[in-house]
């Protein structure tokens, strides 16, 4: 067996791991693809609508750092996510009174209507991928939501684990 091809003891590729990690990208795509497609007439793409969705939720008014942690993108990715939806006018960038340095990213009336039109689009994208599917049970869809946003908790806080220890490796170090 070749080591360059080994992680954790398992070859790269075997196991249950990849055969999940593989299935949830494809499906990722599948459905992303999808739901472009649908939006592209609203001239949205589907990153966009993320943003703007996570400004909604967060009232219409978040700093660009917390919609960073909340969409697990960089603040460069929401940086230039919030150029492209601020030349269209859906959201705008103002500086936060107290902290200088901070910006805001604030929803605006055209973009709390775009997003709530491209939004009905995805949903709608959405339910049809899952009737071709076979039907998407409520109680069975809840549980998988649970299941998925279980997950990706457990994923994240492992993300963070792994960084911090990263981190005071680094700093012991130097």
């Amino acid at each position: 067996m070749n080591p360059a091809n080994q992680a954790g003891g398992l070859s790269v590729g075997d196991g249950l791991g990849f055969s999940v990690l593989s299935e949830i990208h494809k499906a990722y795509i599948v459905m992303s693809r999808r739901v472009e497609k649908a939006l592209k007439p609203q001239g949205m793409t589907l990153p966009q609508l993320y943003l703007l969705a996570i400004l909604s939720k967060g009232g219409g008014r978040l700093p660009v750092g917390e919609i960073a942690i909340q969409t697990m993108y960089s603040e460069t990715a929401i940086t230039g996510l919030a150029d492209r939806v601020e030349a269209r006018g859906w959201a705008k960038r103002e500086r936060d009174s107290g902290n200088r340095r901070k910006v805001i990213l604030v929803l605006t009336g055209a973009g709390r209507e775009k997003t709530r039109a491209a939004w009905r689009v995805a949903v709608t994208t959405l339910d049809e991928i899952c009737q071709l599917v076979g039907g998407c049970d409520d109680r069975v869809s809840a549980l998988q939501m649970r299941c998925l946003q279980s997950t990706c908790q457990a994923l994240r806080e492992a993300a963070s684990a792994s960084t911090d220890r990263q981190h005071r490796a680094g700093s012991e170090r130097g």
